[in-house]
């Protein structure tokens, strides 16, 4: 209980907290202390801010990944269309989901292909009249 105390009398900072139980004993010996949790935190969220804009365009072979990572996904369908033949391409890159796309239909014009991300058709091959 006296310890309490004792921490409790002292100087304040400029938020109202208490410095003269710190480490150091003073306000002044608090100042290192406050700037370093300062720098740390600010170091912690630019490095969050900078790892969600600089993520490269990632991909994978499994459908259920893709499925949990909600990625764009070029599927092949068998002739009837009843379910997925194979998987051309899952990865987070729409633009890349389309070239191949585009590049499939080139080569083989009467395949059956869909962009999907999870159970949401962006594109459709044949086009399906309305």
């Amino acid at each position: 209980m006296v310890a309490w105390a004792s921490w409790r009398t002292g100087t304040n900072d400029e938020r109202g907290r208490n410095l003269k139980g710190m480490p150091g004993g003073s306000a002044r010996d608090a100042k290192p202390f406050r700037e370093f949790w300062r720098v740390t935190c600010r170091t912690t969220i630019n490095t969050a801010k900078r790892a969600m804009s600089d993520r490269p365009d990632e991909d994978t072979n499994d459908p259920l990944i893709a499925d949990h990572r909600n990625f764009y996904k070029v599927e092949e369908w068998t002739k009837d269309g009843s379910k997925v033949d194979h998987m051309l391409y899952a990865g987070s890159s729409l633009d890349k989901a389309r070239e191949i796309f585009v590049e499939a239909i080139y080569h083989r014009p009467r395949i059956r292909l869909t962009i999907r991300q999870r159970s949401r058709v962006l594109e459709q091959w044949p086009k399906v009249a309305p």
